[in-house]
């Protein structure tokens, strides 16, 4: 539920391992620091928060591999940093794709 503790000051744990396949790759084990994770979404929050405009200026750094699919994904939930630096799961997602 929104809310829920995630990581209390100064933890460090890791998400569940998934395995992936790269494009035209075999397939590969990962996990993710929840941290690393929290990191990623406030770009993508920078970015979903961008205007078409300034989005269509940032076209030189989402042509790099990966980016512009990073960018543009949508969490089911955010991540959430409370005032004492726990991290918490957030409210569902809700974008404006304009």
């Amino acid at each position: 539920p929104a809310g829920e503790l995630l990581a209390g000051a100064g933890e460090q744990p890791q998400l569940d391992a998934v395995t992936i396949r790269p494009q035209g790759g075999e397939p590969l084990t990962v996990a993710c620091n929840l941290y690393h994770a929290w990191v990623t979404q406030r770009a993508q929050r920078c970015y979903h928060g961008l205007s078409e405009t300034d989005r269509d200026a940032t076209a030189s750094l989402t042509r790099m591999p990966g980016v512009a699919a990073l960018l543009s994904a949508a969490p089911a939930r955010w991540i959430e940093r409370t005032a004492s630096n726990s991290l918490v799961l957030g409210a569902a997602v809700e974008l404006d794709r304009a």
